[in-house]
């Protein structure tokens, strides 16, 4: 039954790979409810309060990227969901979400990122790695170095916004992952992970105001890691041993003590010190937060 079982996942994991390797150039638009031309493109603008439908409703969107420098370049991934027969998507509208482009069929995406540097130099995270140096047009893996499997994925990813030719990933699953780290925009990656982090990244949050200091959250033991050089050497914040999932991690840019950390089923806990003692928020337990985001302009104002 095991053996079968590994069958079954190496098969749809191999037909992802092989969607994505048909499906990683620009295909026809995709209806999102407007008819103006990508030339004739103005930002949407909404009351606070007020949400609009851009399209992609019969997806279940699960990444979304917004060009740094003009709002109406969007990307979107959608969820591979073997059982409804979906097949996982990622998008490009060009005109504030009135239509939309296919640029890969095939994947679960969990994250975009668009390198602050150059827009379009984009990363693109469904269950593997996958990078484009044209807005999308092309797409070729940059996994050189990073061991995946049948049921290993990659599951976090992380952008240096001070030096973009440095990022990290980490996997998981099952049987744990590992940590890794490239210093040439992804082309080649070496793993970190040491045996503090042997079950695998699920979250990795990177100081914005000092990249040597990062923060990597695990499943299964729930153990929050911390680094101050850049990953050579981690250690253990306060939070210590969960036995739980750090659903969430992200560090203030405009204090480096203040931390916050979503455990799973145990709620958001915050740290003025970062990360040595934590307190626990009022967020109930019950509700599930996945990004922390900070406000621009108001140190206090924060989003989950």
């Amino acid at each position: 039954m095991k053996f079968g079982r590994k069958i079954k996942y190496l098969i749809i994991y191999l037909s992802l790979i092989l969607f994505c390797t048909i499906g990683c150039k620009k295909s026809g638009p995709v209806d999102g409810g407007g008819n103006d031309d990508n030339n004739n493109c103005e930002p949407i603008e909404t009351p606070p309060g007020v949400w609009q439908l851009l399209g992609l409703e019969i997806e279940t969107v699960t990444a979304i990227a917004v060009h740094p420098t003009n709002p109406c370049i969007i990307y979107a991934g959608s969820a591979f969901d073997f059982s409804a027969g979906k097949l996982g998507y990622l998008f490009k509208t060009t005109n504030s979400g009135k239509s939309w482009d296919t640029l890969i069929r095939g994947g679960s995406y969990i994250d975009i990122v668009l390198d602050p540097s150059n827009p379009e130099i984009i990363y693109a995270v469904p269950y593997s790695l996958l990078k484009s140096t044209n807005g999308g047009l092309t797409w070729r893996p940059i996994m050189n170095g990073i061991r995946i499997d049948w049921e290993t994925r990659v599951g976090s990813f992380a952008l240096d916004t001070r030096n973009t030719n440095i990022m990290y990933a980490g996997t998981g699953g099952f049987y744990g992952g590992r940590f890794y780290k490239s210093t040439d925009g992804g082309e080649n990656w070496r793993d970190i992970s040491r045996d503090s982090l042997h079950d695998g990244v699920i979250n990795i949050a990177i100081d914005p105001n000092n990249s040597n200091i990062l923060y990597a959250g695990t499943p299964w033991r729930g153990i929050l890691w911390k680094t101050t050089d850049a990953g050579e050497t981690w250690f253990r914040t306060g939070l210590g041993e969960t036995s739980s999932m750090i659903d969430a991690v992200a560090v203030s840019p405009f204090n480096s003590n203040i931390v916050y950390a979503r455990v799973r089923f145990m709620g958001l806990y915050k740290s003025n010190d970062g990360g040595t003692t934590w307190d626990k928020t009022q967020i109930p337990d019950s509700i599930g937060v996945f990004t922390i985001l900070f406000s621009k302009l108001r140190p206090s104002f924060i989003y989950l």
